[in-house]
């Protein structure tokens, strides 16, 4: 806005200049010395190639052919500016007491080019390129210092705008470009509207300004602007000044289609999640100075959520940082809780399709800024899960993300901890969380529609897992941990009558067992989860369990060994029954089998090896008893063999015999 303030001005003093020599001086003189006087001003090249016709009706001024104006020497070859023609009108009275009053100014087919280096460097940085010498004359003053300049209209008719930012790695293209300005009174109100297409978005711009000349000056003065890219506009109602730049008022943006939006700015936007939509509103009091903005009474809403709170964000070093309080009485979630993310379901999860996701996990957004945000929500709904009242606190530094639970509500108890994303030389995902008086049954219907385990559950465990996708993750996982389940009950399984009955089908009256407690621990080594302690009391059964949880692998490999007691009072008699079950197989197709084995050695007390060894002896013992002893060295069939063809030998000799 600033660079094109003072190019009308300057084309002003050029038109004041012409003007003044309209008797005095041919045209190709008067061209010579305004791109003389320009150059000075500017430190650029003002070429008039189609010429100067001077005009004395219906207004006084000039008009040219082709205009152009060349560009920093470091931005490339090619001018700054281009046009097919420039027409000024100034106004008789006030040329004749030295004022600039322009009553029209009019830019058709502009080709303008603006560029900003990573260094800050920008080519409409004019006033920085100046050569020293001498400033031209300037226009006469109101008495206070400021430059007496008014403009009826201002025209730019079929325009274009290439915009670079290689700090940012921002372009934008303007095309089809009207715009139109007015200031009849230098210390009055300014106003700017126009329409263009923005990277392929319709887009319109207006903006008014009170008090012109000290807002050029510096001063805070109103300001009111809105902006529409397709279905998007932002609007801000407030003041601003220009020395330094600074802003505060109203700010309100209604997103129809922010992905568009950040496309039409030339940002590649991120597919939003499934179930956030592609509409958004944001609302509040926002301040703007060089060393941040600050947003107060903030409203965000999206996808059917809220939220409101306050925000500063600091222009610091080497990174901005973000501070924020939000809060919302609800979150509905749901929807993004759907989404289907990378998992079992991804296509370059594994050959069989099956396991966790190889996607390569992409944590670069993490670098762009520090950050603080605290979020705090009276209830939060994540599809079939609910959660009661939730705070937490997010910290974003050097791009490792931590999240430190104060307290999540959750089915009656209580889930606390950390759980962090570290994203520095890689990523990293690791916690520790702990979870207190957690009621199963409600909590296992929402997330697994398993409806009967009766209980509440405390527990806590540690875990860290390094790689850039969610497999390499689960591969890697290592921790520790612990749960404990007091009294409950187990619905739609008689525990006791399964196992006196034989039957693991039996059903019995209730046909539930209840109880006293169940606890385990186990620790995670490479993606591996061990258990050795498992136990489940109850009044008339126990069981234990021992083996290992393949995470990396989704698969199963655990033994568990249940005993119904033969005492009513609950204690073990010699004829408590045992029938160990070995858990095999996939995550989702596991396998249950009787650890036959097992059973034996838990009868006989000895192993698998053991028992063959005694059956072998026992058969031995038989055949023996019915062939006679065998001889050392030869093998049971041998003797078996040498027996049956004995016995045959004898028949046909007694055969024969008989024959004579």
């Amino acid at each position: 806005m600033r660079w094109l303030l003072r190019l009308v001005f300057i084309l002003g003093a050029l038109a004041l200049i012409a003007g003044a020599g309209l008797l005095l001086m041919p045209t190709d003189r008067i061209a010579e010395v305004a791109e003389r006087r320009f150059e000075a001003a500017t430190g650029r090249a003002l070429d008039l190639s189609g010429g100067v016709s001077p005009t004395l009706w219906p207004v006084v001024g000039v008009r040219t052919g082709t205009v152009t104006i060349s560009d920093a020497p470091w931005a490339g070859a090619g001018p700054m500016v281009a046009a097919e023609a420039l027409t000024i009108g100034l106004k008789p009275g006030p040329l004749i007491r030295g004022e600039i009053a322009i009553q029209e100014l009019r830019l058709t087919a502009p080709r303008i080019r603006l560029r900003r280096e990573a260094d800050g460097r920008a080519n409409w940085n004019l006033a920085g390129e100046a050569a020293p010498a001498a400033p031209p004359a300037a226009p006469a003053d109101d008495g206070g210092g400021a430059a007496v300049l008014t403009l009826d209209q201002a025209v730019i008719a079929g325009g274009e705008l290439h915009f670079t930012d290689a700090a940012t790695g921002t372009e934008a293209v303007l095309t089809d470009l009207e715009l139109t300005a007015a200031l009849p009174e230098a210390t009055g109100r300014a106003e700017i509207s126009g329409t263009a297409v923005l990277n392929g978005a319709e887009t319109a711009f207006s903006t008014a300004i009170d008090g012109f000349a000290g807002f050029l000056a510096g001063d805070l003065r109103a300001v009111s602007a809105r902006l529409e890219i397709g279905p998007n506009s932002v609007t801000f109602d407030g003041r601003a000044g220009t020395a330094p730049v600074a802003t505060e008022g109203r700010l309100r943006a209604d997103l129809g289609d922010w992905p568009a939006l950040l496309t039409a700015l030339g940002q590649q936007p991120p597919a939003p999640p499934s179930g956030l939509g592609r509409s958004a509103a944001l609302s509040g009091e926002l301040t703007y100075t060089q060393a941040g903005l600050a947003l107060r009474g903030a409203e965000l809403s999206a996808a059917g959520n809220t939220l409101r709170g306050e925000a500063d964000l600091t222009f610091a070093e080497p990174r901005p940082r973000l501070v924020a309080r939000l809060g919302a009485e609800a979150l509905e979630l749901g929807a993004l809780a759907g989404d289907g993310g990378g998992g079992a379901g991804d296509g370059r999860a594994g050959e069989d399709g099956g396991g966790w996701s190889d996607a390569p996990i992409d944590v670069s957004a993490l670098a762009a800024l520090d950050a603080e945000i605290a979020l705090s929500a009276g209830r939060v709904a994540l599809g079939d899960i609910s959660l009661d009242r939730t705070d937490l606190v997010a910290r974003l530094d050097r791009s490792r993300l931590v999240f430190d639970i104060t307290e999540i509500g959750a089915y009656g108890g209580r889930i606390g901890g950390q759980f962090v994303v570290n994203g520095r030389g890689g990523l990293s995902v690791g916690g520790d969380l702990a979870v207190a008086d957690l009621q199963l049954q409600p909590f296992l219907t929402a997330t697994a529609e398993y409806d009967r385990l009766i209980g509440a559950v405390d527990g806590e465990v540690d875990f860290l897992g390094v790689g850039n996708s969610v497999a390499a993750i689960m591969r890697s996982l290592s921790g520790s941990g612990r749960l404990s389940i007091g009294k409950g009950e187990l619905l739609g399984l008689d525990l006791v009558g399964m196992l006196r009955n034989f039957d693991t089908s039996y059903r019995g009256p209730g046909s539930k067992t209840i109880f006293d407690a169940v606890t385990a621990s186990f620790t995670i080594s490479d993606g591996v989860l061990s258990n050795e302690d498992l136990l489940f009391v109850a009044p008339l059964a126990e069981a234990t369990g021992a083996g290992t949880v393949d995470i990396g692998a989704r698969r199963l490999d655990y033994r568990v060994v249940p005993v119904a007691f033969a005492n009513r009072d609950g204690t073990e008699s010699t004829g408590g029954v045992r029938i160990p079950v070995v858990i095999t197989g996939s995550w989702d197709d596991p396998k249950f089998r009787p650890d036959l084995a097992g059973l034996i050695e838990q009868e006989t007390g000895l192993d698998e090896e053991q028992v063959k060894e005694d059956l072998r002896g026992r058969v031995r013992e038989k055949i023996e008893e019915e062939i006679g002893p065998v001889e050392e060295g030869q093998s049971l069939e041998d003797a078996v063999r040498d027996r049956i063809e004995d016995e045959a030998r004898k028949k046909l000799l007694d055969f024969l015999g008989g024959g004579n």
